[in-house]
């Protein structure tokens, strides 16, 4: 493996492009069978890497982590990746609306189970036993920021009841890293909330053979 500083090079700075060379023949190729009329190559996939504090590696390989996009990855469910969380399943639901640059957000979590008052602490978050928030966030490259809403009231499987309504309780920010990685920031008003935790794929959790979708089209 070779390396070269090319960062004084202005010609680099223009954006480029991957070029596959798959000329037959010649001094490295050797001479060509006669017979051959027909070959098929497969590429199995194309890798860009660049150098991170994240990774020690040297060399591109299939473990190498894929940029994330919104178009292919960002539908599903996350969970929390965090190992205090982990055994927890609270997670979030994705639905990426590419033509308006949204991404819907439902957020199941939890509600303290000896808690004597909802309406106090941090139980006054959405109805008691019923811990869903949602959210729309503006997407702009990686990132996905927006209000976040608790809906409260109603009955389950019914038209709107007196009283039902989702009203905005904070903010949320998504900043996703990779196609199978990414962090959820969030503040939460009366009283104040704010935190932060990693999130996976549901299916990285539970299939060891995962690949990311933007993996796999990229390899087509």
């Amino acid at each position: 493996m070779r390396s070269y500083d090319v960062s004084n090079c202005p010609v680099y700075e223009e954006p480029m492009f991957v070029l596959l060379n798959v000329a037959m023949g010649g001094n490295l190729g050797g001479a060509i069978d006669p017979e051959l009329d027909r070959a098929t190559m497969e590429v199995d996939y194309v890798a860009h890497c660049k150098e991170s504090s994240d990774s020690q590696a040297d060399a591109c390989n299939e473990q190498t982590p894929q940029a994330f996009d919104f178009a292919v990855d960002a539908d599903g469910q996350w969970v929390a990746a965090d190992e205090e969380l982990l055994g927890h399943r609270q997670g979030l639901t994705f639905d990426h609306m590419p033509f308006a640059d949204l991404l819907f957000v439902a957020w199941f979590t939890y509600v303290d189970s000896g808690a004597d008052d909802s309406s106090e602490g941090v139980d006054r978050i959405g109805a008691f036993d019923n811990r869903w928030l949602t959210a729309t966030l503006d997407v702009d490259g990686d990132v996905a920021t927006g209000p976040l809403y608790a809906s409260t009231g109603g009955y389950f499987d019914s038209p709107a009841q007196p009283g039902q309504e989702s009203v905005e309780v904070g903010s949320m920010t998504i900043e996703f890293s990779k196609c199978d990685r990414g962090v959820v920031q969030y503040t939460i008003d009366g009283p104040e909330l704010a935190g932060e935790f990693s999130i996976i794929p549901l299916e990285k959790l539970v299939n060891g053979e995962f690949r990311c979708k933007t993996a796999m089209t990229s390899a087509r």
